[in-house]
This record gives C-alpha cells, sequence and structure tokens, in this order.
C-alpha cells in the first residue's frame, strides 16, 4: 500500500481501477472486487469521497466507502474481507484486506470524537479533520500478541469460543496500556489457560487488517501450572505434538496467518532433531 490521499474527480486515471466498500463488507461484481473506470461516472455523480489506494500490479487503484442509499443503486454481492479467505478465486484479495484498514477508519471516524462534528477530509495527509475544534485522526494500529506456547515437543494450541469453526490455533490477546509485548504474553497465557510461561521470544510480526491488528508473533516455554481454560475466550486448549495436529484453517488462503508460520516454525525445528 502506498502513501495515501483522498482524491477529486479529475485526479483520477483513466485505467483506475476501484474498490467499493460498505460497512465491512466489500462490492463485488461477478467475479471480481474491482470495478472498472467506467464506474467513476456513477460515483461522482453520487458525490462519494474518494481515497487513493496506490497500485496493485502497476494500476492505480482507487476506494470508495458507500452509504446505504448508493449500495442499493449497484448490481453487485456484499462480501466481509474475512470472507475473501476463503476466496481464493478471487485476485487482489491480499492488496483488498489491506486497504480494508483504511475503509474501516473512514466508516468509524464520520464524526468528531471530541466534539462530535462531522470530520472532513485533510487536503494534503493521510487523516480525518474536524473544522470545528481542528481535532485530526489517523489511521490507528492496534498491537496484539500471538504466542505458540512450548513443553519438550509440544505445542498449545487452543479453540476461540466464539470461533464458528472448529479449528485450533496459538493463543492471541491485544496490548493493555503500559504493557510490553512480553508482559502481554504472559498476562494472556495465564488468563486465557492458566499456565505460566518463561523465555518469551519474538519470531515475526504480521499486519492483520481485521480491521487493524499489528499481530507480534512469539514462542514461549512452559514455566508451570495445569491447563484451566475461562471458557469465556477459549473452549478447550491440548498439548500437541508434530504428528498430531488438530484442525487448521485453510493454508493455501490468499494471505497466511503468522499463527500457521509459528506452528510451521515449530515443526520444522522438531524436524531438526
Amino acid at each position: 500500500m502506498h502513501t495515501t490521499h483522498f482524491l477529486r474527480a479529475d485526479q483520477i486515471s483513466l485505467n483506475s481501477t476501484f474498490l467499493l466498500f460498505h460497512q465491512g463488507r466489500f462490492l463485488c461484481t461477478g467475479e471480481s472486487l474491482y470495478w472498472d473506470a467506467a464506474i467513476s461516472s456513477r460515483l461522482r455523480q453520487l458525490s462519494i469521497p474518494l481515497i487513493n489506494l496506490g497500485e496493485r500490479d502497476g494500476t492505480p487503484c482507487v476506494g470508495a466507502v458507500l452509504d446505504k442509499e448508493h449500495v442499493e443503486q449497484f448490481d453487485c454481492e456484499q462480501i466481509s474481507a474475512r470472507r475473501l479467505l476463503a476466496e481464493i478465486t478471487y485476485e487482489g484479495v491480499d492488496f483488498a484486506t489491506s486497504a480494508n484498514q483504511l475503509f474501516h477508519w473512514l466508516e468509524h471516524h464520520r464524526f468528531c470524537g471530541v466534539c462530535g462534528s462531522q470530520t472532513e477530509q485533510h487536503p494534503k495527509e493521510r487523516s480525518l479533520i474536524c473544522p470545528k475544534c481542528d481535532a485530526h485522526f489517523y489511521p490507528r494500529i492496534n498491537p496484539c500478541v500471538i504466542v505458540l506456547v512450548i513443553k519438550d515437543d509440544k505445542m498449545l494450541l487452543a479453540r476461540n469460543a466464539q470461533s464458528k469453526f472448529p479449528f485450533f490455533s496459538c493463543l492471541a490477546g491485544f496490548m493493555e496500556v503500559g504493557e510490553t509485548p512480553e508482559e502481554t504474553v504472559a498476562r494472556e497465557v495465564r488468563e486465557e489457560v492458566g499456565i505460566e510461561v518463561k523465555n518469551i521470544r519474538y519470531i515475526k510480526s504480521q499486519s492483520w487488517p481485521f480491521p487493524s491488528q499489528l499481530m507480534l508473533g512469539f514462542f514461549a516455554d512452559y514455566d508451570g501450572g495445569e491447563i484451566c481454560v475461562d471458557g469465556v475466550e477459549i473452549a478447550e486448549a491440548h498439548w500437541f505434538d508434530k504428528d498430531n495436529r488438530p484442525p487448521r484453517p485453510n493454508l493455501n488462503r490468499p494471505i497466511k496467518s503468522v499463527a500457521s508460520d509459528l506452528v510451521a516454525h515449530f515443526i520444522q525445528l522438531q524436524n531438526q532433531d
């Protein structure tokens, strides 16, 4: 994604493609997420704000956030960013889901959080401004940790109580004010499964645009206690070895999660022993 600014209709390239968004969902045309430049005249007539999303494979891409009355004028299917993870037949899914972060920001900052006035697009920066109190609102990134806990030759995987799918994954959670990532790891593991960890070490990170997380991936070694799930976020958790793994999400999807990479890295290390 390139530096993003708002656009006027006369700034749009003739070969631009478009991503249309409404309340957490993309508007899809046929088998594609992307609309061709013919849509620009309709957007101009509706006076819909346009945002420069950068280039995808050398082609400029423009985004537009639509209201309900606008959506009704388009013959399209609406599809969530999360569902796109499974739609491997769609081209440009990775680009679209990254754009999802900006669309979510625009939809959730239409009004000033200080005085309640309607915000406006900044003419030069990637920000929204309040014309009444001059407050500025920039896209936000929420830091999270995700951790694979290791005990000898086994890894701890858990099933989320809120998930619609019977998949097991790593433990994860948002950082709280004043915490380091390592402190968050220890707290989340303790709260969710009741055990203690040590030797917490960073492995890798990933932007996770659902809607705007930065996932910091860690390994941590087991340091005591018995598994006792909280029953709120975690429904069950168990130790698994590399040859006895629970169901996992489709690893061929367009965006591969850092959780999958942590598990794959653990298996690779086990195979080297």
